[in-house]
């Protein structure tokens, strides 16, 4: 009987196979699965319009999924669609359908990015409305495409879902995240219009959680506009000038030399830090009423990427050596400052 059993569904097989407009089936393990796979197919033929046929496809990747039978799947989905020659839109629209099940059913398989990529590229943008699972395909497309695809992929990702699919993302973090990739571009000009975009769109998503934090934002942005023009590339120069600035006692020259983001200046008792003061609270004209002395050379723990220069005799009790410290920039977005360097703080008391 099994041979005979078997015999049969093999004959069933050939017959759907013969048939151009039926998908192909397999052999399967029992009689009644091989009903199944025959009422489908048989089916298809009866069908006419783009929803039923959507309807079947969606049955037949849950046939072969109960069945844990993935390859013949996709290989009954891609001769169905190789099978369609008319090219009308409903046509197409099945087809797309027909290379998403096929790409949807790698989408777990880190083994098979290229071919699942391959087949979600297949989908016709115009067809992204279609819903498996009741979620858009064109949404679980990007979202792929975002894990998997290159920086070029991930942009047009990322447009599509601010365009199409705004109602199902965090539009603040998913539009930084386009920025992002535009930054590791160093196509800053683009990175910063998105982030400026960001900002002012922001009262819209007020009550929406997002993982944007919009003060750190800001100060991106700010950072970027800045002229920046207390970044010098030679540290010796820097250097110079500010020794000069004090040496005449000029605050308004030795403004120009403090960074416009952060300049710490920290009180050191060997290895305890007691007190942390902006240059303002400094009030450095009220220190230097005696003649300061500069070390000729930086300290030797100073590096490619930070340094540190001793002075002493200042005015101030108990602290009357500080430590100047710089420190190189890396900003590869303004090749004018990047790898120069800033006067990032004071240190009093001896630090090493």
């Amino acid at each position: 009987m099994k041979y005979k059993f078997l015999f049969v569904v093999f004959v069933i097989h050939l017959t759907l196979c013969s048939c151009k407009s039926q998908p192909a089936g397999f052999i399967f393990d029992n009689e009644y699965d091989s009903q199944r796979w025959e009422q489908l197919s048989e089916r298809y033929n009866s069908l006419t319009d783009t929803d039923s046929r959507i309807m079947w496809a969606d049955d037949v990747y849950s046939f072969y999924d109960e069945l844990k039978r993935p390859d013949q799947m996709r290989q009954v989905l891609r001769q169905t669609a190789a099978d369609i020659t008319d090219t009308t839109n409903d046509d197409r629209t099945f087809r797309s359908y027909l290379y998403f099940l096929t790409a949807n059913s790698l989408r777990s398989d880190s083994n098979a990015v290229n071919e699942a990529s391959y087949f979600f590229q297949k989908v016709d943008p115009s067809d992204y409305n279609l819903t498996f699972d009741n979620q858009p395909i064109g949404y679980i497309i990007c979202l792929y495409t975002i894990k998997t695809g290159n920086d070029s992929a991930k942009k047009t990702a990322y447009n599509i879902l601010l365009e199409h699919f705004k109602s199902l993302i965090d539009v603040p973090y998913t539009q930084y995240e386009l920025a992002l990739l535009y930054k590791n571009e160093l196509d800053m000009d683009t990175a910063v219009s998105i982030m400026q975009k960001i900002l002012s769109e922001s009262p819209k998503y007020r009550n929406i959680p997002t993982n944007i934090n919009y003060a750190v934002l800001k100060d991106e942005i700010n950072y970027y506009n800045m002229k920046k023009n207390w970044i010098y590339k030679d540290l010796d120069v820097l250097i110079k000038n500010i020794k000069y600035s004090i040496i005449r006692k000029d605050i308004t020259s030795l403004k120009k030399y403090i960074p416009k983001t952060d300049f710490e200046c920290i009180v050191a008792q060997k290895t305890l830090l007691v007190t942390n003061w902006t240059f303002q609270d400094l009030q450095i004209t009220r220190r230097w009423h005696t003649n300061i002395v500069f070390s000729n050379e930086l300290e030797p723990q100073s590096n490619e990427n930070e340094a540190w220069l001793k002075t002493y005799n200042w005015g101030f009790p108990q602290l009357h050596t500080w430590y100047f410290h710089f420190r190189r920039i890396n900003y590869p977005y303004d090749e004018k400052i990047d790898r120069g360097w800033e006067w990032q703080g004071i240190i009093f008391g001896d630090m090493f």
